[in-house]
């Protein structure tokens, strides 16, 4: 990471803990606590609203592994942003001493059994070995 004001590098790994949007913790917090409000097994049903928790439930998942992902390429020491554009962020390897770019990579997170879109094959064809697939199965929400 490197620091707002100067533009250096900063030495402590996890000092972006401390620039954290109330959003990402709100997310931490819900990945912790799990998904309660979202089933509830003595109340019935119709097949609409089984069908619109499983969307919901699909969502979240989604989200967990999107965080996931991006806590994982931060914690490696890249600069991550979010872009949601036939890929859902990019991580930027920067050069310790000079601060250039060293290696740019489109990260698309899918979790389950989730197929890339046209777009999103199109984005991996086009961008090669640049465009990499994060899979995250269930078991790990």
């Amino acid at each position: 990471m490197f620091c707002k004001i100067c533009g250096t590098q900063e030495t402590d790994n996890l000092s972006f803990l401390n620039n954290l949007s109330p959003k990402i913790i709100k997310t931490m917090c819900y990945s912790i606590i799990g998904m309660i409000d979202f089933y509830d097994p003595f109340k019935p049903r119709s097949k609409k609203q089984r069908k619109a928790d499983q969307i919901r439930r699909n969502a979240y998942q989604g989200q967990r592994a999107e965080d996931m992902a991006m806590m994982r390429a931060r914690l490696q020491g890249k600069e991550v942003e979010r872009t949601g554009q036939g890929h859902d962020f990019i991580a930027r390897d920067r050069d310790l001493f000079t601060g250039r770019v060293r290696r740019t990579e489109y990260h698309e997170v899918k979790s389950g059994g989730s197929k890339l879109s046209p777009l999103q094959q199109k984005m991996k064809k086009k961008k090669g070995s640049h465009y990499v697939v994060d899979r995250y199965d269930d078991f790990l929400f």
